[in-house]
């Protein structure tokens, strides 16, 4: 029987996240048939064997072994090959789904006849407790391309998308080119082709934002690309009359600089003045060099107050539901696959 949904799920060496990702999808009970593609980018811990061992519940799985990594992109290319379902969606190991959080995006997507659908996300911290939140832009046709192309305004811009197979096919996946920002890229091409997306603006994705080995801590590496994805799409840029919200996206990475050190949030706040040199965020750069430690704590404490109640609530029901343990066994579901070919996805517009 052809799935609903296929789920990917990217992961290298973070066997405890994974787990607790996998408990929470197999206790998804909706009715509704999943198809889950998890691409192992070389583990050396004992992920494999832990996908070797697990048999779901509900679900239809397939493992991917990469004995070289391939990088997020790469990984996720291979799930949208692998996709046997008529919607793909993708989540990071570390990260989690509220157990309605598929159901309502398919049917949201099913009422709306749209290609694409995003959903609303809360930041949650090691213990899963809330810390902020993003929701979903009331935007919609040529302001919501304009918006995007000046910054990711999607929360959550891969871990938050179901996307029609055939259209993430259509795109050309994601771009293996980047090695970071990759999900704004994604994002900025699904608008750019079409900008109609069906909103789940809803706290049903828990979003990890910063541990020891998460990607969005390179802040300087990610800045160089977040300028090289706008170059990209400059053509697009231009016919819309935006610019990149450069002192803006500097303000976003000040926060994980300061959780890195006080002389890296420091430098932040500096080129965050220099790219919006007017009063509210030379203020906030002087604010960041004179008590860099006091800001970090004044900016956490802002973030956790403007998460709306309902949103707090709602989140809090979900995340606080102990899904049951994983199944596993002795004998593997099935040999890991090594693809020799690789199944048509056009090159990255």
């Amino acid at each position: 029987m052809t799935p609903d949904l296929t789920i990917g799920i990217p992961t290298r060496n973070r066997r405890e996240h994974l787990t607790s990702l996998l408990r929470r999808i197999d206790a998804i009970d909706d009715g509704r048939s999943y198809q889950v593609v998890i691409v192992d980018e070389q583990s050396s811990d004992d992920t494999p064997d832990l996908l070797a061992r697990w048999r779901p519940r509900r679900a239809d799985v397939t493992v991917v072994r990469h004995d070289n990594p391939m990088g997020v992109c790469g990984a996720r290319n291979r799930i949208i090959e692998h996709a046997q379902a008529p919607y793909v969606s993708w989540i990071d190991d570390d990260d989690l789904p509220a157990p309605t959080r598929y159901g309502r995006q398919l049917d949201e997507l099913r009422r709306t006849g749209f290609r694409w659908s995003a959903v609303g996300s809360v930041n949650i911290d090691a213990d899963n407790v809330v810390t902020g939140h993003v929701a979903c832009p009331p935007l919609e046709g040529a302001a919501l391309q304009a918006a995007l192309l000046q910054r990711n305004i999607m929360p959550v811009p891969s871990g938050g998308l179901v996307v029609e197979t055939g259209f993430a096919r259509e795109l050309g996946g994601f771009d293996e080119s980047l090695p970071y920002i990759e999900d704004w890229d994604f994002t900025i091409r699904a608008a750019l082709a079409d900008p109609r997306v069906a909103f789940v603006d809803e706290p049903l994705l828990g979003y990890r934002i910063v541990h020891g080995t998460s990607l969005s801590s390179h802040t300087d590496r990610m800045f160089q690309w977040i300028s090289a994805v706008f170059a990209k799409h400059q053509a697009a840029a231009d016919r819309l009359g935006v610019d990149l919200a450069r002192g803006e996206l500097q303000a976003n990475l000040l926060a994980y600089d300061l959780r890195v050190s006080r002389a890296a949030g420091r430098r932040r706040a500096l080129r965050m003045a220099q790219a919006q040199p007017t009063l509210p965020y030379v203020v906030r750069a002087a604010a960041v060099c004179a008590a860099p430690h006091a800001y970090r704590k004044l900016g956490d404490m802002v973030r956790d107050r403007a998460v709306p109640g309902a949103w707090r609530t709602q989140a809090r029901e979900w995340l606080g539901i102990e899904p049951p343990e994983l199944d596993v066994a002795p004998a593997p579901i099935r040999e890991p696959l090594r693809p020799t070919t690789r199944p048509a996805i056009a090159a990255a517009a």
